[in-house]
């Protein structure tokens, strides 16, 4: 590809100076990452076929081996008989946008696929997302929930104290965290560790609050296991004990009877005609 270059601004990008271009020198193809030509070439084909413009994102690598991401738009101007004249169009580098996506979508991700629940709502306490887990958690499709206020799943556990010293918490712009007793769509009751966090905008402002919750029934339902155990076996204890206790009294009071009338025997002194 011949590409003719106007101003400087290629060499601060690129690192070569627009003359490398204009004398054909350097190709325009030559920095387009190989991965990102195909998609590069179907972008002008479609562009002939239609209003002749076209918009395409890219990577490019730079003299310096450093790899950038290139928004280029153009228009292709054709003469009389249909043929390409030339193509006007301006590059933009998107490097820092595209690598700012790239964090949105690993961070996306990693919600879409955490094991724990994950609630997004607005100040006012309107579900704006719900991630995969909580669907699963609760019963509750993204569509039933998004729209609605978190307190659907309320099981009636916690009174109003409860709640008025979360939002207290959460509005003052710390975290909040503890435990919920809440209630399935089926009605099934459910224990949920949650920690609840709120999101500022540029100028400080509370947007969204963010809640991740883990199910925690299954641990919550080994505790009480544990406790009702332990009851167990201190009622056991004490009923070992107080049968030992019962079982020395009874065994003593004969034996003291047995052991005085001993020492009486021992005390006396029989002749042998006794």
């Amino acid at each position: 590809w011949s590409v003719a270059f106007r101003d400087d601004k290629i060499e601060k990008m690129l690192g070569c100076s627009p003359e490398d271009f204009n004398s054909g020198k350097r190709k325009w193809s030559d920095f387009i990452v190989e991965k990102d030509l195909p998609a590069v070439n179907d972008a002008f084909v479609k562009a002939l076929k239609t209003d002749k413009s076209f918009v395409r994102e890219y990577r490019v690598r730079t003299v310096d081996g450093e790899t950038l991401w290139l928004s280029d738009r153009g228009t292709i101007v054709c003469n009389e008989k249909g043929e390409i004249d030339y193509v006007s169009g301006v590059f933009f580098d998107v490097t820092e946008r595209k690598e700012a996506e790239g964090e949105l979508l690993k961070l996306s991700r990693a919600i879409e696929q955490s094991p724990a629940s994950v609630v997004i709502t607005d100040r006012k306490g309107a579900i704006e997302y719900v991630n995969p887990n909580f669907v699963k958690v609760t019963g509750y499709s993204a569509e039933e929930a998004i729209g609605q206020n978190p307190r659907i799943l309320k099981s009636g556990k916690h009174g109003a104290e409860f709640y008025e010293g979360l939002w207290k918490e959460i509005l003052e712009g710390n975290v909040w965290r503890g435990e919920f007793q809440n209630k399935k769509k089926s009605g099934e009751l459910y224990w949920e560790s949650s920690s609840i966090s709120p999101v500022l905008n540029a100028a400080g402002e509370i947007t969204h609050f963010v809640a991740v919750k883990q199910d925690t029934t299954e641990r919550k339902r080994m505790e009480k296991e544990l406790i009702e155990a332990k009851i167990a076996a201190d009622e056991a204890n004490k009923a070992k004990g107080d049968f030992l206790a019962n079982m020395s009294h009874e065994i003593r009071t004969p034996m003291t009877s047995i052991i005085g009338y001993t020492d009486l025997l021992m005390a006396y002194e029989f002749s042998p005609q006794e």
